[in-house]
């Protein structure tokens, strides 16, 4: 595998390995011995397999830990790395320049040129780090609250809703009414919503869950979002071909994995054509005036224009 990763692609240099889930000394030295040989890559060291730091999978990947449970869990794993790992080397190797993001003009853009909200919570917890750095980048106050137990902040010029588990938490969103309230009337009023995958769901007519029971969210798709048992997963790219509150004509990479579909009307204005790995093209990124709402995981640091778009759009709305 090591080999194989090493060699896939030219341009990449795999730097190091570690290992992981090593059975014995005896197995990672016979690991070492097999990379040594037939690769330039270093070897920095294997983590023992220990069930102490692992945790159960669920259809979405893993379990959410309780506090306690983290806190143990990140004592035990730091312990592991120390005794397991190259750390000198590894710190050595990892001091490289980072790659530039957006343009010197926005590093001079003093934070507060827009306000946005950023839902993050049980049910929304899935956010590229990259995403909420590149909009710092250019200019963004990112404003933190739950859609489970908040209002909208005050004085937002922009929404973000990522990813996360809304349909575990479907009746408890739909509970706090007087938050779907202030997302209709701040998309009213033109100020620019992103949402993404979890956030999709949330700005739909409501959630299905796999009872069969509706749940009504923000209704500003006329479409909701039904459970299935069959997951969609794929890395794409995406091309901006309407207007949105990203740059027209641009591309993205990002990814789609969701265990849910839309039931009833597709709006039709899209504002993406999304290019999946080994699949056909599709239309796709839901539009309605300045909302824009997809099941794809936009990565901005592949085409930083994307967070300096949404950032002048939110500014633009103020």
């Amino acid at each position: 595998m090591v080999k194989g990763f090493s060699e896939f692609d030219p341009e990449l240099r795999i730097a190091g390995v570690v290992f992981n889930r090593v059975g014995s000394s005896t197995h990672l030295q016979w690991l070492t011995d097999a990379v040594r040989s037939d690769t330039a890559v270093n070897v920095l060291g294997g983590i023992p397999n220990d069930p102490e730091v692992s945790f159960p999978e669920r259809h979405l990947g893993l379990v959410m830990p309780d506090e306690d449970r983290t806190s143990s869990w990140i004592e035990r794993m730091a312990d592991l790395i120390e005794e397991s790992v190259d750390l000198d080397r590894l710190l050595e190797m990892s001091d490289v320049p980072l790659p530039r993001v957006g343009t010197a003009e926005a590093a001079a853009r003093p934070p507060g040129r827009a306000r946005i909200g950023v839902v993050r919570d049980e049910a929304f917890c899935f956010y590229y780090q990259d995403n909420l750095d590149l909009l710092r980048t250019f200019g963004a106050e990112t404003v933190e609250f739950s859609a489970l137990r908040d209002q909208l902040p005050d004085d937002l010029d922009g929404l973000y809703i990522g990813g996360g588990y809304p349909e575990l938490l479907a009746a408890e969103l739909s509970a706090n009414s007087s938050l779907i309230e202030d997302v209709r009337q701040f998309a009213s009023t033109g100020h620019p919503i992103y949402g993404e995958c979890g956030g999709l769901m949330y700005l739909s007519q409501g959630i299905e869950d796999a009872g069969g029971a509706r749940h009504p969210l923000c209704g500003l798709f006329p479409f909701w979002t039904r459970l299935t048992s069959k997951p969609t997963f794929a890395y794409v790219e995406v091309q901006t071909v309407g207007e949105s509150i990203f740059p027209r004509g641009d591309v993205a990479r990002g990814h789609v994995f969701h265990y849910s579909e839309t039931v009833g009307a597709i709006p039709s204005s899209c504002s993406y054509l999304v290019k999946p790995t080994h699949r056909e093209r599709f239309q796709e990124g839901f539009r309605r005036a300045n909302v824009l709402a997809s099941y794809v995981h936009l990565h901005f640091l592949s085409n930083p224009a994307f967070a300096e778009s949404f950032v002048a759009a939110s500014s633009a709305s103020r």
